[in-house]
């Protein structure tokens, strides 16, 4: 796995994700089981996934500078 997949089960660990979570009001067993769907339509084999079945990929992109001037 590349350096910046995350397991499912490090995401879940990590408390910025779970602080977010809990503002958003969303439980962890709702995040396996959109994880689980999210296995099942991708079929085997279509990309990196760990044991639970799904990897969160984070890119960095600088954003496009902005111009607000008039």
């Amino acid at each position: 796995m590349r350096p910046y997949d995350l397991t499912l089960d490090e995401m879940l660990a990590d408390p910025m994700v779970r602080q977010l979570m809990d503002r958003d009001g969303v439980a962890e067993a709702q995040v396996r089981r959109l994880s689980e769907h999210v296995r099942r339509r991708r079929g085997p084999g279509l990309g990196p996934t760990s044991g639970s079945g799904f990897a969160v990929r984070y890119d960095v992109v600088a954003p496009e500078p902005q111009n607000f001037a008039d």
